[in-house]
């Protein structure tokens, strides 16, 4: 995704952090598109664990350059907790128009314009892991 001679529209990149002695754990999404104005900062990152980030990653995502610094939400960070399903903070949105780029027989008919991502989900068979 971040060579400038492909065609990869879209990276969706998920940390899991480790369990922390409280049984809590962080997750971070971040998501990265070809057709926003600095491609190779995410224009997403979304904290969404039972726990809040550590102030050593928020300051990593807060100190690269040309990241908005709202841009950083979730967890601790203004939303409610990623507590349960279907939460619409916590719906990551997956446009299809850049899923299907450069797909010779573009967009099936019948397609939504997005597909979405629970975020719940991924935070709920981590922890089914982690037991």
């Amino acid at each position: 995704y971040f060579s400038p001679r492909t065609n990869i529209q879209m990276y969706l990149a998920i940390k899991l952090f480790p369990r922390r002695q409280d049984h809590t754990f962080a997750l971070l999404a971040l998501f990265y598109r070809r057709d926003q104005p600095n491609p190779t900062v995410p224009c997403i990152a979304k904290s969404f664990g039972t726990a809040n980030l550590h102030i050593s990653t928020t300051r990593f995502l807060l100190n690269i350059p040309n990241f908005p610094a709202n841009s950083l939400t979730g967890v601790r960070r203004g939303q409610v907790a990623c507590d349960g399903p279907n939460l619409p903070d916590y719906q990551l949105a997956i446009p299809t128009n850049l899923l299907f780029d450069g797909v010779p027989t573009g967009i099936p008919n019948g397609t939504p314009n997005n597909f979405f991502i629970d975020l719940w989900d991924i935070q709920s068979a981590y922890s089914d892991v982690l037991r």
